[in-house]
């Protein structure tokens, strides 16, 4: 049976490695920091040096390790979120301004999309 093992990466270079194990099959998984959240995965096609294998939860695809093997492909990449946002409120006297006396409006519909209108 395969105890599981935990790893902390590297201050400022965010290296982690698990040395010495068992031939097997295995998955790595990462838990972001507060406020950070997996980014995409397998964005490129050309390596997988480089780009992210977690998903969203933060598990990596299953990666079968023969004897005298090593496999330091097994990345993650984390970003902090975004906000956008404000109010939608009722201009009672059309100058494109919010003031005293002009209140929100509850239960509007509002819709993020990018530059090409896609969500």
């Amino acid at each position: 049976m395969i105890t599981a093992r935990t790893a902390t990466t590297a201050a400022g270079t965010g290296l982690y490695q698990f040395a010495n194990v068992v031939p097997g099959v295995y998955v790595v998984t990462v838990t972001p920091p507060i406020g950070m959240v997996v980014t995409l995965r397998d964005v490129s096609t050309a390596t997988d040096t480089t780009d992210s294998d977690a998903n969203p939860s933060g598990a990596s695809p299953s990666t079968t390790l023969g004897s005298n093997e090593t496999n330091t492909t097994v990345d993650t990449g984390l970003i902090r979120p975004a906000t956008i946002g404000d109010r939608v409120w009722h201009d009672t006297n059309g100058d494109g301004n919010q003031t005293a006396g002009e209140d929100g409006i509850a239960g509007v519909m509002v819709r993020l999309v990018d530059v090409a209108s896609n969500p």
